[in-house]
C-alpha cells in the first residue's frame, strides 16, 4: 500500500511539474486540458483535486493572465461532454448511455471524496451539459416541450448540488461561476446576482469568470441590455484597476461577445472601452493569444488602423509557428482571412 501511495504522488507531481510554465496559452491550456481529462476518464479524483488546490492557493496564471483553475475546468467539461462521430447525430438513448455514465462518475467522485471543493462542482457541471443536450443551442421557439422540461428539471438539479455543498465547494471561485451560469438560465433577480457577484469577488477580487458570468447574465441575450453589461463593466474596472488596469473590460466584452451576442460593436461606446482594455492588457500579458483576440476584435469593431496595426505584429502565416490548431481557437474557421480581405478592401 506505501508503495502505492509513493507511486501515486511520483505520478502527480510528474503532472505538476510537466505543465510548462513559459508556454504559448493553447500549449499550456491543452496540457492543462489532458492532465485532467486523463485524470477524470481514469477515476483519479484525488489527482485532480491536488491540482486544482495548487492552482487554488497560486492563483497560477496562464500567459494570457487567465488562471489555470480555470483550464483545470475547462478540461472537466471537456471530459465530461459527449464526443460524436463527426457529422453524426447521436440518438437520445446513447446519449442518455452517456450521461448516465459522466453522472455516476461524478457521485462516485462526491462519495469517495467528501472534502472536495471539486466533486459537486464537477457534478453540477455535468447535470447541466445534460440539461443543454435536451434543450439544444438554438433559439427558444425550437425547443420541444420536452426538451424544456428536462432543461429545466437539471438545470434545478445543478443548482441543488451546488447550494448543498457549499461550505465544502465555495472555497472555490469556480463555484461561484456555475452559480452565476444557472442564475442567467433561471433569471434571478438582479439582487440575488448582486449578492452572489460580491460574494465571490470579495473572496477571489481577481477571478475574471466571476465578472463575466455578470456580464453575460446582464446580456440582451438573456433579458438584459448593452447598457447594463457597459454599466457593470465600468464598475468592475473600478474594482480591479489598481492592478489590472482597464483589462476587465476587454475580459468582459470578450466573453459577451463568445457568448453570441455579435451585435454588441453597434453600442458605439463599447469598442473604445474595450480598446482599452486590451492596450491595458497586452502591457500586462503580451501573449500572442491576447494579441490575436484584439486583431479579432478590432476586424469585427471596423477598426481599419487598429487591425492593420496588430497584423503587422502578427504576420500574415503566423500558424507556421503557433499551429492550425491555435488558429481555430483563436479565430474559427474563416474570420482571419475574411479580416486580412477586408483590410485589403481599403487602399493605404
Amino acid at each position: 500500500m506505501k508503495k502505492l501511495h509513493i507511486a501515486f504522488w511520483l505520478w502527480m507531481l510528474s503532472l505538476v511539474a510537466s505543465v510548462p510554465v513559459g508556454a504559448s496559452e493553447i500549449a499550456r491550456l491543452n496540457k492543462v486540458r489532458a492532465t485532467v481529462g486523463e485524470a477524470f476518464r481514469a477515476d483519479n479524483f484525488a489527482a485532480i483535486d491536488t491540482l486544482a488546490d495548487q492552482f487554488r492557493n497560486t492563483k497560477s496564471r496562464s500567459p494570457s493572465g487567465f488562471r489555470d483553475l480555470s483550464a483545470l475546468y475547462l478540461g472537466l467539461e471537456q471530459a465530461m461532454a459527449y464526443k460524436p462521430v463527426q457529422g453524426a447525430k447521436p440518438a437520445a438513448e446513447e446519449l442518455e448511455v452517456h450521461w448516465a455514465a459522466v453522472e455516476t462518475r461524478t457521485n462516485t467522485w462526491i462519495a469517495r471524496f467528501p472534502a472536495s471543493p471539486v466533486a459537486p462542482i464537477a457534478h453540477s457541471m455535468a447535470l447541466l451539459q445534460h440539461g443543454w443536450s435536451f434543450r439544444g443551442t438554438g433559439m427558444a421557439s425550437t425547443v420541444t416541450p420536452k426538451g424544456r422540461e428536462q432543461f429545466a428539471r437539471h438545470v434545478a438539479l445543478s443548482l441543488d448540488t451546488l447550494e448543498k455543498n457549499k461550505n465544502v465547494s465555495s472555497i472555490d471561485p469556480h463555484w461561484y461561476s456555475q452559480m452565476l451560469a444557472i442564475a442567467k438560465i433561471q433569471g434571478w433577480d438582479p439582487k440575488l446576482v448582486r449578492a452572489i457577484f460580491d460574494e465571490g469577488s470579495g473572496k477571489d477580487p481577481l477571478f475574471y469568470p466571476v465578472y463575466m458570468g455578470v456580464g453575460n447574465y446582464l446580456s440582451p441575450l438573456w433579458g438584459g441590455s448593452y447598457e447594463q453589461v457597459e454599466a457593470f463593466a465600468d464598475s468592475a474596472v473600478l474594482r480591479t484597476e489598481s492592478t489590472e488596469g482597464k483589462s476587465m473590460y476587454a475580459h468582459i466584452f470578450w466573453a459577451l461577445y463568445q457568448s453570441g451576442a455579435t451585435g454588441m460593436f453597434r453600442h458605439k461606446s463599447i469598442w473604445p472601452k474595450m480598446k482599452m482594455g486590451f492596450e491595458d492588457l497586452l502591457v500586462r500579458y503580451p501573449d500572442d493569444w491576447n494579441k490575436h483576440g484584439y486583431a479579432r476584435y478590432a476586424c469585427a469593431a471596423g477598426d481599419l488602423a487598429t487591425a492593420r496595426r496588430l497584423f503587422k505584429e502578427i504576420g500574415d502565416t503566423p500558424w507556421e509557428k503557433l499551429g492550425n490548431a491555435y488558429r481555430l481557437e483563436a479565430w474559427g474557421p474563416t474570420f482571419f482571412e475574411a479580416c486580412r480581405a477586408w483590410m485589403a478592401s481599403y487602399p493605404q
